[in-house]
C-alpha cells in the first residue's frame, strides 16, 4: 500500500474508535431498563469493595490466646 491509501485508513480506524464510545452512557442500577443492564449491574454490585481493610490485621493466634 502506498502512503496515500494508509492516512484514510487511519483517520476511518479513528473516527469508529471515537463513534463506539459515544454510545456509552453511565448505568442506571436502580432502574435497569434491559436484560444487559441487568447482567452489568448484578456484576458490578458483586465484585465491588463494601469493606474496608484491616489497618492493623491480627493473627489468629494472637485472638486465641492474648497476651497478658
Amino acid at each position: 500500500m502506498q502512503a496515500k491509501h494508509i492516512t484514510p485508513l487511519i483517520f476511518a480506524v479513528a473516527v469508529a474508535l471515537l463513534v463506539s464510545g459515544c454510545g456509552r452512557r453511565e448505568l442506571d442500577c436502580k432502574n435497569p431498563s434491559n436484560q444487559e443492564e441487568q447482567r452489568q449491574c448484578a456484576h458490578k454490585a458483586s465484585t465491588e469493595s463494601r469493606i474496608a481493610p484491616t489497618e492493623k490485621p491480627k493473627n489468629w493466634l494472637e485472638l486465641t490466646n492474648p497476651k497478658r
